[in-house]
C-alpha cells in the first residue's frame, strides 16, 4: 500500500507525539516535497522534524505531473495538490 502524507495529519501526529503510530501502520510514508517544505515552518514553534531525515521510512518526492497539479491548484493548497498527484500517479 502506498501512503502519501499531507501536512495537517503529520502536524497533528507530531503535536500528539504519535508519529510512531503512522510508522507502525504503514512502514514507508511518501511525503511530497511541498509538504516537507511546509513542515519546515514547524521548527519555529518548537516541533522536532528530524524524522524527515529517516529516508528509509519517510520518502520525500516531488510530483511531476504539472498539468494535473495546475488543475488541482485551483481548489487545493500546494501540499494537498502534490499529495493527490502522487496518489493518482501510482
Amino acid at each position: 500500500m502506498i501512503v502519501v502524507a499531507d501536512t495537517s495529519p503529520l502536524t497533528a501526529l507530531l503535536h500528539l507525539n504519535k508519529l510512531l503510530l503512522l510508522e507502525s501502520l504503514y512502514g514507508q510514508i511518501y511525503i511530497p516535497a511541498t509538504v516537507a517544505e511546509e513542515l519546515q515552518t514547524l521548527v519555529q514553534f518548537g516541533y522536532d522534524i528530524s524524522f524527515l531525515k529517516n529516508t528509509e521510512t519517510y520518502i520525500i518526492r516531488k510530483a511531476t505531473d504539472q498539468s494535473l497539479m495546475q488543475a488541482l491548484s485551483r481548489y487545493l493548497d500546494a501540499g494537498e495538490v502534490e499529495a493527490i498527484a502522487h496518489l493518482l500517479k501510482n
